[in-house]
């Protein structure tokens, strides 16, 4: 009972203490944004993970995990976050911080592939099937922060295909 009260209390620290400061409401965003990030610490044990939100073709929200936060000295930051698709200029998404526990850290690691670090080739258009979204958040997963942005007119790269460009230079 104890623990789960400090458990509580540990929570509400970090509910409060997690601040975006990279971007403003309304912002018009690439389609890879370089870098996000705020101040803020977290409850020990629990890591700070990065989420897209967009409506799917029929209309419902969907929550995708792109990075996992770093955060040193009451920092954070993510980089390379993707938003939105190809044909998704001047959509509107909402990124959010999202405080994860150590279980749904550890199961958004195992299956969250990073294919900005990888070696291998981006793939066409609905080849890059690694990406898993979500109709709500896990029950581990707990949004501290967010800003609604709209996504940049204009054919942009993914950051996966500007990793891409990069390597082929």
């Amino acid at each position: 009972m104890i623990g789960a009260l400090i458990g509580a209390a540990n929570w509400w620290v970090a509910r409060d203490a997690i601040v975006i400061t990279s971007l403003e409401e309304g912002s018009e965003v690439p389609r890879c944004l370089p870098s996000f990030g705020g101040t803020g610490q977290l409850a020990q044990g629990h890591q700070l993970w990065v989420t897209v939100q967009f409506r799917d073709r029929n209309g419902d929200s969907r929550t995708l995990f792109t990075r996992r936060a770093v955060i040193n000295k009451g920092k954070w930051h993510a980089e390379k976050i993707d938003v939105g698709g190809e044909n998704q200029a001047l959509s509107t998404y909402a990124i959010t911080a999202v405080d994860v526990d150590r279980a749904t850290d550890s199961m958004l690691r195992s299956t969250v592939v990073d294919m900005s670090f990888s070696n291998a080739e981006t793939q066409g258009k609905g080849r890059d099937l690694w990406r898993m979204s979500f109709e709500d958040y896990p029950s581990g997963a707990h949004p501290l922060a967010d800003v609604t942005v709209t996504r940049a007119q204009g054919a942009q790269s993914s950051c996966n295909e500007l990793t891409d460009k990069a390597r082929q230079k």
